[in-house]
């Protein structure tokens, strides 16, 4: 009886080894990967517009009217190029760089008969608090002064280059996939404010320039996500993100002329500011992407770009009549538009 019991407990166990071994084990979640192109090159159009930036230049100080200009609010086209490199099935290196033409907004404040106040240069009437009288050799110098016409002319550049590292994550489902970035990135933002002012509002007789220039160069690390979700074999929409804190390296530099009491030539001043401070930079680009067979798509979508710390020339326009300011004004401009393009992997 015992060897019978002996003989059950020992086949038991034998059988259970058995199918225990038969069970599947349960692998962990890898994510997503597909048979992709080992090297992707990109190319895509931008045309984008910069958030306003209204500022006062000039008054009448008899009608009180007002003269306003916006910082170069016309739509800029522009272009980025991309090249990736996969350095496995989940992780790559991809450069980029981007520029958008240079273009330029204007205004103009004319009165045929009355004088005009410039706004970094009123009358009592005009702009109180506002008299400055910058001088030569201890002559105050009447900057603008009678002037029957003053114009201003603003541009602005934008242009950079970023390299990031990409890792997939996994997501548990077959049709989404993440890819975090993370990277340095460079951005140039340059602006240019010239003032042209006479006394008769048709340019016989000239009174004074003024010229100012503010270079911005952005540089740091930067974070973000590359998201994408295929809703149909060749429809997918994707998201990306990035930001970071980057130093800002600014410069400005300043430069007026003008006619003094007696009718001669005069330089006011030329001088340039230089400092580094802090300054943001977030970018999101939402996108429609359609495949062309496995190794080419197009893609459409709209693309923002808000930097803040950085300084612009219209910016200067108030204290120009201040010979010894040193002050650097910082703000934000946001850069938004459309984008559209074509990736090719090989």
């Amino acid at each position: 009886m015992n060897r019978m019991v002996a003989g059950i407990a020992i086949g038991l166990a034998v059988s259970g080894s058995a199918l225990a071994a038969d069970l599947p084990v349960k692998a962990p979640v890898q994510p997503q990967v597909a048979a992709g192109p080992a090297v992707w090159v990109g190319l895509e159009a931008l045309y984008m517009t910069q958030s306003t930036n209204r500022f006062e230049f000039a008054r009448h100080s008899g009608t009180d009217q007002r003269f306003f200009a916006d910082q170069d609010r016309d739509w800029k086209p522009g272009a980025r190029f991309t090249v990736g490199v996969a350095i496995d099935p989940l992780s790559s290196i991809e450069m980029s760089g981007f520029f958008l033409t240079g273009t330029g907004s204007s205004a103009s404040a004319r009165s045929p008969t009355d004088s005009l106040d410039a706004r970094f240069l009123g009358t009592a009437v005009g702009y109180p608090g506002v008299n400055i009288a910058p001088t030569i050799g201890g002559t105050a110098i009447d900057i603008f002064s009678g002037s029957r016409r003053i114009d201003v002319n603003l541009n602005s550049e934008i242009w950079g280059a970023e390299g990031n590292y990409r890792r997939r994550v996994a997501l548990g489902g077959p049709n989404a996939r993440v890819d975090v970035l993370a990277g340095f990135r460079y951005v140039h933002l340059g602006s240019t404010m010239n003032v042209f002012s006479d006394d008769d509002g048709i340019g016989t007789r000239w009174l004074g320039y003024l010229n100012v220039n503010a270079r911005n160069d952005l540089y740091g690390a930067q974070l973000g996500f590359d998201a994408r979700y295929d809703f149909s074999p060749a429809f997918s929409l994707g998201l990306v993100a990035k930001g970071g804190i980057f130093a800002n390296n600014i410069s400005r530099n300043r430069v007026m002329n003008t006619v003094d009491g007696a009718g001669v030539f005069a330089n006011v001043y030329n001088d340039t500011v230089s400092t580094t401070n802090f300054a943001g930079l977030i970018e999101v680009s939402p996108t429609l992407i359609y495949k062309i067979g496995a190794r080419a798509e197009v893609f459409a979508g709209y693309q923002a770009l808000w930097l803040t710390g950085v300084s612009q020339a219209q910016q200067y326009y108030l204290n120009a009549g201040l010979i010894a300011d040193s002050s650097v004004p910082t703000s934000s401009v946001l850069f938004h538009g459309a984008r559209a393009g074509l990736k090719v992997g090989f």
